[in-house]
């Protein structure tokens, strides 16, 4: 792989737009599915399956990346995307239900792909300012991580503007209007909403209906998912280069910076990543230095849940399984619950675009404020929006003259889960740079566990015990990772 800044830069700008291209479609198709797909609980039936294959495919993804490369990784995992988006042409379980499962087996590998892929570029691009005794900005590795994470959700975080764009254009009023059915039988809205009551008095033949006229619409939306998917697809294909794994560690180990002294940060960054290095990777890496050796599943598999044993992974599952639940409320339980429930199918694109546009401006921000704000204040921060919303939403009866609570809710939401997303990749990168990918597969693990869980239970429980759960998860999540962070700290 050219090494140059400018390649660097051109591989991260592809792995951004691809992945923002695949996502605009599946990201505003997941926001859908509990809409469009009410009966029989379709909908989240096959994000549970989604999320339980991922759960799978992270035991396997280090291995595959080995095998495969980043770069066919991303290429497997996008044509896995175009295969479920397809099967939304025609949804019934028998169609929806495997290639939900099919693309759950390789999210996992996707998404420690890419948290491994942007490390790499980061310590390739510290590398490169050493030889050339660039002082650059004096930014440390940590720093240089936060940086293309903030330029990667910045981007990627857009999805949620152009997919819920395409969905807000597309469909309208009265395609799919769930008012029409669930306040004809008086469903409840908002905290007091039970899915289980919309299947004991919803009227399925009606709702069949109504899909039925509105197969022509349903075919368009599809059809630009499909090829969003297909575009970066392509873009995957002609301008990433591949690397594996080995050779993204043989020349841009953090250690290895460490030892040239050139990360030319300030005192405290090098006194931590060096003693990050010395004290930490003796204890909580050495068990995994077998995996370097063989590329055997069954090896990774043991290796991984050695690693998930560790206090330091231990403390953290808990934020790990919250980041996805927290996902999975929004995109599964508020849009539903709030938004289609009040205003109808068609809205819930309008209302969660503010989602993306929150996610691209705090992305920017913290890729910009790393210096000034301390990552602990970051996490807290975003502790602290997502119980503020919950506890609103719990009182708040929502109404069509309410209408800026629909906008205002996804957009708080989407600047905590900007600050987890971000905040959770950069700790990982730093503090687990000697293998990383099996620590973002164990992210990804159980960040998938606790969307999994969300959407299957999503249909049987009521809103009131999602927020008091939820709200439970942000504390247990803060006070185990403060104890994390001030061990590592000493």
């Amino acid at each position: 792989m050219d090494t140059s800044s400018s390649n660097i830069y051109k591989n991260l700008l592809t792995l951004s737009l691809s992945f923002t291209l695949v996502f605009t479609a599946y990201g505003s198709l997941q926001n859908l599915m509990s809409s469009l797909n009410q009966v029989q609980g379709l909908g989240v039936a096959s994000l549970s399956c989604i999320y339980g294959g991922l759960i799978l495919s992270c035991f396997f993804g280090p291995t595959l990346i080995k095998r495969l490369g980043y770069k066919y990784v991303f290429v497997t995992g996008w044509f896995c995307h175009c295969i479920f988006t397809s099967t939304n042409f025609y949804p019934k379980f028998y169609t929806l239900v495997p290639s939900s499962i099919l693309l759950g087996l390789i999210s996992g590998a996707i998404w420690t792909a890419q948290g491994a892929f942007l490390t790499c570029l980061a310590t390739k691009h510290a590398t490169n300012r050493i030889s050339d005794k660039s002082s650059e900005a004096g930014e440390s590795i940590y720093q240089l991580i936060v940086k293309f994470n903030g330029i990667f959700y910045m981007l990627f975080q857009s999805t949620q503007i152009w997919g819920n764009l395409i969905s807000s254009l597309v469909l309208h009023p009265p395609s799919v209007n769930s008012n029409t059915t669930t306040g004809s039988t008086r469903v409840a809205c908002g905290a007091a909403f039970c899915p289980y009551e919309v299947d004991h008095t919803l009227n399925a033949t009606s709702v069949q209906k109504n899909h039925v006229e509105t197969d022509v619409t349903v075919y368009i939306l599809m059809g630009t998912y499909l090829g969003c998917g297909a575009l970066g697809f392509a873009l995957t294909i002609l301008f990433m280069d591949n690397i594996n794994e080995k050779r993204c560690n043989k020349k841009t180990d953090v250690g290895v910076i460490n030892e040239t002294s050139v990360l030319i940060a300030d005192h405290d960054d090098i006194e931590r990543t060096n003693h990050n290095q010395n004290d930490n990777e003796a204890g909580k890496h050495t068990q995994i230095k077998d995996l370097e050796q063989s590329e055997n599943i069954f090896l990774s598999l043991w290796t991984t849940l050695k690693l998930m044993c560790q206090p330091s992974i231990l403390l953290l599952t808990p934020l790990f399984i919250f980041s996805g639940a927290e996902q999975a409320w929004l995109f599964g339980d508020f849009t539903q619950a709030f938004t289609t429930c009040t205003l109808g199918v068609s809205t819930v694109g309008y209302t969660m675009i503010g989602f993306g546009v929150s996610g691209i401006v705090i992305s920017f921000l913290t890729s910009r404020l790393e210096k000034c704000i301390p990552r602990l204040a970051m996490f807290i921060a975003a502790s602290i929006l997502n119980i503020g919303v919950l506890l609103t939403v719990h009182f708040w009866q929502p109404q069509s003259e309410t209408m800026w609570m629909f906008f205002l809710v996804p957009v708080l939401w989407g600047a905590s889960d900007t600050i987890w997303l971000t905040q959770i990749s950069s700790h990982i990168g730093i503090n687990f740079s000697a293998n990383k990918e099996d620590v973002f597969a164990i992210w990804r693990l159980w960040q998938a566990f606790g969307q999994m869980i969300s959407f299957a239970v999503s249909h049987y429980v009521c809103m009131n015990t999602k927020l008091y759960t939820l709200m439970s998860m942000v504390v247990l999540s803060m006070v185990l990772f403060i104890i994390d962070f001030t061990l590592n700290k000493k």
